[in-house]
């Protein structure tokens, strides 16, 4: 889901926001060359955009990532906050 304005005022926000995602039906390859398959999950996020067309703050709040695995050795659910502070 995408929802928002871009623009350069810093009170307009851009949201993108990831459900269910399964990280096993992206090639990830070309990007994590060294590694056969790096991470498999299921992931839901939110990103949020400000000022994207003057001073961009990008902001990912709320990463969740369900039945990581990590280098072939299962890690389980991991939660990541975070907050832009300036």
């Amino acid at each position: 889901m995408v929802n928002g304005k871009i623009t350069k005022s810093e009170t307009d926000t851009l949201l993108v926001s990831i459900r269910d995602f399964l990280s096993s039906a992206f090639n990830l390859k070309p990007f994590l060359a060294n590694y056969e398959r790096p991470f498999e999950g299921v992931l839901d996020c939110n990103i949020y955009l400000q000022s994207a067309l003057q001073n961009p703050k990008l902001t990912l709040i709320d990463l969740v990532v369900d039945s990581l695995i990590l280098n072939k050795e299962r890690i389980g659910k991991l939660l990541v906050k975070s907050r832009w502070n300036q």
